[in-house]
């Protein structure tokens, strides 16, 4: 696996303009989307011709300085395949594309090879794929998954074939596609930034908590992230764990679904009116309130990795991390100390009062997690690994 490169400062300027090729984008939420438009941005800051083709059938994306932007009121589906695939073929060439690939984002019920097969049938065209995931995992219990893994394995397929460069956001993913093509160059590991500011003054921290009216001394622990089914259970353990143990506490909800979890937790006699949710929030206001945190707890069913936006956002601030290693958890966690690791999801409550109890010990592990945010994981990272040209194609 090769890792992108740390030097400082950008190398020189891509000459082929890049047409970024996404499932989602601002407006609409989510990680990938929010992702696309920080990797577009910071490639047309650095002086390069970035073109965005995305969805946007409700609404209009979220222009940016630099960004040229490519609606696609139809999607992906069979009318709007026929659309991309002329307008995109009336762009100057040499042309390079950067798919931000998610099997489910493309419409078809995730199923949309005939879009895979469009990639694929490209010429004069450079096409790297960034893999934030490869395929969907047939578990032989769930046989109505079946049909959906065998197409999302056909479309990783094709795609990994095709592509003259492949990223991926964590190492797992290289074992997954170096199947589909053990020929060709290794996937570069490309992790996934903060998708929100990654400074907060110390006003705005101030005003955060003054907000919250929290005294200086009182502790302020708090979760950012979905809360989907499948982590709601440990999540809340943990939860009432953290809260049980000081009464002093308070929880922080953020991100969407926080306000639902919330009225969750609130029928349990130990929250005590000690949980505040803040719904959804500006990038910028996110930041404030994590900054506002004594400490983070994060845990993660397939364990922490270089994919969680969630985790990052919290990394590149300096708050002390309480999570998890699971099956696709990089040995970058343990090397680097700058999380507090749990054995497992359900211990997190245990990693998290460690960090409570010796804020001296949670401040190390907090810079640690910072300077590892920002010599690995940061944008400028991710920028400068897109805009190097790797050795075997310069």
């Amino acid at each position: 696996m090769k890792r992108a490169p740390r030097q400082s400062g950008l190398l020189r300027t891509a000459p082929v303009p890049w047409h970024i090729v996404t499932g989602e984008y601002p407006p609409a939420p989510g990680g990938v989307a929010d992702y696309t438009r920080s990797v577009a941005r910071g490639l047309a800051s650095a002086g390069d011709e970035v073109h965005v083709w995305a969805p946007a059938a409700r609404s209009e994306l979220v222009g940016d300085p630099g960004v040229r932007l490519h609606p696609l009121a139809r999607g992906f589906g069979p009318r709007g395949l026929l659309t991309l695939s002329r307008e995109f073929s009336r762009q100057p060439r040499p042309r390079r594309l950067l798919l931000q690939y998610v099997p489910q984002a493309f419409g078809l019920r995730g199923m949309n090879l005939p879009f895979c097969v469009w990639v694929a049938s490209l010429r004069q065209t450079q096409v790297w794929v960034m893999f934030h995931e490869v395929l969907v995992l047939w578990q032989p219990r769930r046989l109505r998954r079946a049909p959906l893994a065998i197409a999302t394995r056909g479309m990783a397929a094709v795609l990994s074939c095709r592509a003259d460069r492949s990223f991926v956001s964590i190492p797992s993913w290289e074992r997954l596609i170096s199947s589909f093509r053990p020929r060709q160059p290794q996937a570069t590991w490309l992790p996934v930034p903060s998708s929100v500011p990654t400074d907060v003054s110390p006003d705005s921290v101030q005003s955060v908590r003054a907000r919250l009216r929290l005294a200086p001394e009182t502790p302020l622990v708090g979760h950012f992230g979905t809360y989907g089914a499948g982590l709601a259970p440990i999540l809340r353990q943990t939860a009432l764990n953290v809260l049980r143990a000081d009464p002093r506490r308070r929880l922080l909800l953020l991100g969407r679904g926080g306000d639902a979890f919330a009225r969750v937790l609130a029928s349990e006699p130990v929250v005590a009116n000690r949980v505040m949710a803040t719904g959804e929030l500006a990038a910028s206001d996110v930041s404030a309130h994590l900054a506002a945190c004594d400490a983070l707890i994060q845990p993660y069913g397939d364990g922490i990795s270089t994919r969680r936006t969630s985790a990052m956002a919290g990394l590149a601030l300096g708050i002390p991390i309480a999570t998890n290693p699971g099956w696709l958890t990089e040995p970058i966690w343990r090397e680097s100390r700058g999380v507090e690791l749990a054995a497992s999801a359900d211990q997190v409550a245990d990693a998290a009062e460690i960090l409570l109890r010796d804020p001296s010990y949670a401040a190390g592990v907090g810079e640690r997690g910072r300077l590892l945010y920002r010599g690995h994981f940061s944008l400028e990272h991710t920028v400068r690994a897109l805009r190097e040209e790797p050795e075997d194609t310069a």
